[in-house]
């Protein structure tokens, strides 16, 4: 079972491109159900079955898991299985007839007028870096930008004119967005050549 495991995650290494945290995290989890089926007598594929994983999945909640976590898992070694079928080492994937523990969706937190005011506050105006901070903070702020899709704009992304951003988000879809209104002052600096 081991080697199966050590083919799996070169399979994520080599097909999938998966990176080195989730390599990680792939073979610390699978090993604990590895481990767990050694406990419970199962040495072979062949006798890893639903009920098997359901009860894998009760000891986790005994265990102290949140769901979030015991989703993760469900994930992952859904994944597992469905490697394990394409190389013929299981005949069916035991786990599709399992569902994953509904998780609940957190409403993202947000600043309050007062703290966003604090936060525009913060950097000094008076040197490069400071204009540039601000210049970023409203960015984010008016643009209603994710910090991955600021990073990627480059200054040809911006229509200074229009006050308008061609911003590369999610899938790689390029999407126009209304700059949003901002200070004169750090902008201004950076849209007339200057370089914090």
């Amino acid at each position: 079972m081991d080697e199966h495991l050590n083919r799996f995650i070169t399979y994520l290494i080599a097909e999938k491109n998966a990176s080195p945290y989730t390599i990680k995290n792939y073979r610390h989890e699978i090993e604990q159900f590895l481990a767990f089926l050694k406990e419970g007598g199962i040495d072979s594929w062949a006798g890893v079955d639903r009920h098997v994983l359901r009860r894998y999945l009760a000891w986790l909640k005994d265990q102290g898991y949140v769901k979030a976590s015991i989703a993760r898992k469900v994930s992952e070694l859904r994944s597992l299985c469905r490697y394990l079928v394409r190389e013929g080492v299981l005949a069916s994937n035991p786990i599709s007839a399992i569902s994953s523990p509904e998780v609940p969706k957190r409403l993202p937190e947000y600043l309050d007028l007062h703290e966003v005011d604090a936060l525009l506050a913060a950097p000094d105006p008076s040197t490069p870096q400071g204009l540039r901070d601000r210049a970023i903070l409203e960015m984010l702020y008016a643009a209603g930008l994710r910090v991955s899709e600021l990073v990627a704009l480059d200054v040809g992304d911006v229509e200074w004119s229009g006050a308008e951003l061609r911003v590369l988000g999610k899938g790689d879809k390029g999407t126009p967005r209304p700059a949003g209104q901002t200070s004169p002052t750090s902008p201004g600096g950076l849209s007339a050549g200057g370089t914090a």
